[in-house]
């Protein structure tokens, strides 16, 4: 069964509903889920990324979003969120432990079209209790530091898997090509988060 979005209009208004694959021809812009974990600690705050699977249709073997996924038509966000964690890494989630940290409009040209997302951003903090997995969308889930991160654009940074402790280099073209501001933007918010802890 094909996957239905809400889409809106360039003013942000509601403009019906379509098919996922046709949203993307078209360019509509849609709601999707953005999730990142996070983990402080007195080397830093560490962020994590998974890494896609080498048969995704998008940005296959990429690092990318902690968990991400689209929202569908009728579902609300927290629970296409919930949805999505436990899909994608395995942790079944509460509301409660999502912090959410605003909306950016992203747009990123993929294969047969332009994916325009109205990204809803979430952190959620990772406790000892959390034991992330991979899944069939997912190869490995790595840590990187938040100051490290911010340095992306100009040398590759140093990862450990959180899967199987192998340690690693990640450069710019390792990652999912996001628009520097939503790093950026990503960034403040995580400081903000984390001065409050």
């Amino acid at each position: 069964m094909s996957e239905h979005l809400r889409i809106f209009n360039d003013q942000m208004e509601n403009a019906g509903i379509k098919e996922r694959e046709q949203v993307h021809k078209d360019g509509n812009w849609h709601e999707t889920f953005h999730c990142w974990c996070y983990q402080p600690s007195e080397h830093g705050t560490f962020l994590y990324f998974q890494k896609r699977t080498a048969d995704k249709a998008e940005f296959p073997s990429l690092f990318d979003i902690t968990v991400a996924g689209h929202i569908e038509a009728g579902e609300d966000v927290i629970s296409a969120g919930l949805r999505e964690i436990e899909e994608e890494v395995g942790i079944t989630a509460t509301p409660d432990k999502l912090f959410r940290i605003g909306t950016y409009k992203e747009e990123l040209v993929i294969q047969g079209g332009v994916d325009r997302e109205l990204c809803r951003l979430f952190l959620m903090q990772v406790t000892p209790d959390m034991k992330l997995e991979t899944s069939d969308e997912v190869v490995d889930i790595i840590r990187v530091t938040a100051d490290d991160l911010s340095n992306i654009d100009e040398r590759a940074v140093p990862y450990r898997s959180v899967i199987t402790g192998d340690a690693g280099l990640m450069e710019r073209q390792d990652i999912v090509p996001h628009e520097l501001g939503y790093f950026k933007y990503l960034l403040q918010q995580l400081e903000k988060k984390v001065e409050k802890l």
